[in-house]
């Protein structure tokens, strides 16, 4: 955890960068936006206890 005063120079530090590349910022979004469309979620396979006990076996 950070103590308020930290907090709150981080907090100025990381607004302070985020103006200062916003050009930089707004570039990579322009880039960026088209690729969504392409793109797609991956989600996570469902596993049970057995599943890597089958494979020892040789099953399917």
């Amino acid at each position: 955890m950070f103590d308020p005063d930290t907090y709150k120079r981080l907090e100025e530090r990381v607004t302070k960068a985020i103006k200062e590349d916003e050009d930089l910022l707004s570039v990579l979004r322009e880039e960026i936006r088209p690729l969504r469309t392409a793109m797609h979620r991956i989600y996570p396979r469902s596993r049970n206890p057995w599943d890597g006990r089958v494979r020892e076996k040789g099953g399917s």
